[in-house]
């Protein structure tokens, strides 16, 4: 799984097993940072428990 490396979980089995705990501890914090922080208004739809888009505003 590639894409963990670019949040520094690559190594952490919970995120690759549980993806609510991912979103809440990686991706909803990011977004919400970035959304508070720059003119950025980012969202994302799950679809299956699997992120499908994300989208910058």
């Amino acid at each position: 799984m590639g894409y963990l490396n670019y949040f520094g979980v690559e190594n952490t089995k919970t995120y690759t097993e549980n993806t609510a705990q991912f979103k809440r501890a990686v991706l909803d914090r990011a977004i919400k940072e970035i959304n508070q922080y720059t003119e950025l208004d980012v969202t994302y739809e799950v679809e299956k428990e699997v992120v499908q888009s994300l989208a910058l505003n």
